[in-house]
């Protein structure tokens, strides 16, 4: 529930006349406790009656939807075989936030982008420009300055 900013004067006022958070919550208005003793510590720390934030709140653990629509933009344009650690680092690069590798999966689901997705935009790139692509490669470098690396994991167990 929402109180005003009259309210939270009110609240304030009554604490600093000596009345228990007890007494404040059997009053009409009645906010409860774990409300008074929020707006007791962002008074006390800023001075303002205000909700922390100007009343913006995000719920934790949520990615901002902006981050979302350039994660999505950036994959199906740019790069659509990135790897969720990889999300992870292209959204602090960007933005500066540290979102959950778990949170950054769930998202790309709930808004509808799965590898499978991804897989097809991977396949749909234009032949053409790969042609010329490889054919710059080609004609640049030769072929002992090209090194392979093999992906193959080891199992250490058997």
């Amino acid at each position: 529930m929402t109180f005003s900013l009259p309210t939270r004067r009110l609240v304030i006022h009554y604490l600093w006349l000596g009345y228990s958070i007890r007494w404040i919550g059997s009053q009409p208005f009645a906010p409860s406790k774990s409300a008074v003793s929020l707006w007791v510590a962002h008074y006390l720390s800023t001075g303002l009656y205000t909700t922390p934030a100007a009343g913006r709140r995000v719920r934790p653990g949520k990615i901002l939807r902006r981050h979302v629509l350039f994660l999505i933009h950036y994959l199906t344009n740019v790069d659509p075989t990135l790897y969720l650690d990889e999300m992870q680092g292209l959204l602090i690069r960007f933005f500066g936030r540290k979102y959950r590798i778990g949170l950054i999966c769930a998202t790309l689901i709930r808004n509808g982008v799965t590898r499978k997705k991804l897989s097809l935009i991977a396949d749909r790139r234009n032949e053409y420009e790969r042609m010329v692509y490889m054919q710059m490669i080609r004609a640049q470098v030769q072929g002992a300055q090209v090194l392979c690396f093999d992906e193959a994991r080891i199992d250490a167990t058997s």
